[in-house]
């Protein structure tokens, strides 16, 4: 399980693919298939997750902006919820 709530990002050339953590929102940043490449938003979540992996970002905050800029490009599919991700999500909320 990865550190953040599946999601699948569907480009346009028609592949898919999962994205669960900063790593693979990073392969995902370096794919084509992008609706806008250029957008200031893409650049600015590459740049954020880049720094998240060397420790100068905060992992939520760098996730957070990835998401939003594919949501913004309408690339976003939600992967519906398990019993054992719901399971984990309400252990770390009863954790705190």
């Amino acid at each position: 399980m990865g550190m953040f709530r599946p999601l699948v990002i569907a480009f346009r050339n028609g592949k898919e693919m999962t994205v669960t953590n900063l790593a693979d929102a990073s392969r995902a940043l370096d794919r084509l298939g992008w609706a806008d490449d250029d957008s200031p938003e893409l650049m600015h979540a590459a740049k954020l997750v880049a720094d998240a992996m060397e420790g100068r970002c905060a992992p939520r905050i760098a996730f957070e902006v990835f998401l939003a800029a594919a949501r913004k490009q309408g690339m976003v599919r939600e992967v519906e919820r398990s019993v054992a991700w719901t399971d984990f999500e309400s252990a770390i909320r009863n954790a705190s």
